[in-house]
């Protein structure tokens, strides 16, 4: 499911990215040779625009002016209006999410530069292209999409980065014990304001999410795989089955074996 910001001016949107999109056009665009002004409406398809070169770019409510590096996020059923200052090279993919995708909207820019990383973003666009609505195009454009929601929340004033920080640092450590010291040195706050964010944000404490995860890793493990309840035990940083019953008791009201 699909959200638009209502807020003026448009400057970010919301996209579901718990299922890639569906790639439904990828081309390489030269635009301004005949026209100095195009004007369209995707009815169904999301649109990414990777610029060459300078343009400027309008939606309701807000305009741009585009330079090289720049890309842009069209969301669906918005009038897109361009203005073209001599020709202007672009690469573009029309896409479409999934009617079954759901999970928060995230949120995502209307407009951001990755001059940072040009090259890549043009091999990676490049990529989409030549692969043809493959689902190998699916599968870049889908981390593209990510990367840009990544740009947003480090642009973002409400969202701030140390959560994300955190939550990435727990998550490559869930296998390990540490304190709340250990991850708000590693975040670079304290930890009573990490602890404000996680309650923000999170609706837990630290504790509580950080025991969340490890009951969640457990379970995936029991129901997907074969390996011994002892050593999922020590995957999660349980140090014996006893604790590791205690756990998932306390997540779901059952212990291991109930998984299997």
């Amino acid at each position: 499911m699909v959200q638009n910001e209502t807020s003026s001016p448009c400057t970010v949107c919301r996209l579901t990215l718990d299922a890639p999109p569906r790639v439904a056009f990828a081309a390489v665009g030269v635009h301004g040779l005949r026209t100095r002004r195009d004007s369209y409406v995707l009815p169904d398809l999301w649109a990414i625009h990777l610029y060459l070169r300078p343009a400027r770019f309008t939606l309701p409510g807000h305009d741009y002016q585009l330079q090289p590096g720049d890309v842009s996020l069209t969301p669906r059923g918005r009038r897109s209006v361009y203005q073209w200052q001599g020709t202007c090279e672009l690469l573009c993919a029309h896409f479409r999410v999934p009617k079954h995708a759901a999970g928060p909207g995230r949120v995502m820019p209307v407009v951001a530069s990755v001059s940072d990383d040009l090259g890549r973003w043009r091999d990676r666009m490049e990529a989409i292209i030549a692969a043809r609505c493959s689902p190998k195009a699916n599968a870049v454009l889908w981390t593209l999409l990510w990367e840009l929601h990544e740009r947003a929340v480090r642009g973002d004033a409400s969202v701030d980065p140390a959560l994300e920080r955190a939550t990435q640092w727990i998550e490559l450590h869930l296998n390990k014990s540490f304190r709340i010291s250990d991850l708000a040195r590693a975040v670079g706050v304290s930890h009573t304001y990490l602890g404000r964010l996680f309650r923000i944000h999170h609706r837990a404490s630290i504790i509580g999410y950080v025991r969340t995860r490890r009951a969640e890793r457990a379970r995936h493990l029991l129901e997907h795989t074969t390996q011994p309840a002892k050593a999922i035990a020590s995957l999660v940083a349980m140090p014996d089955l006893q604790r590791l019953n205690k756990l998932l008791r306390r997540a779901y009201g059952h212990g291991p074996r109930w998984f299997r």
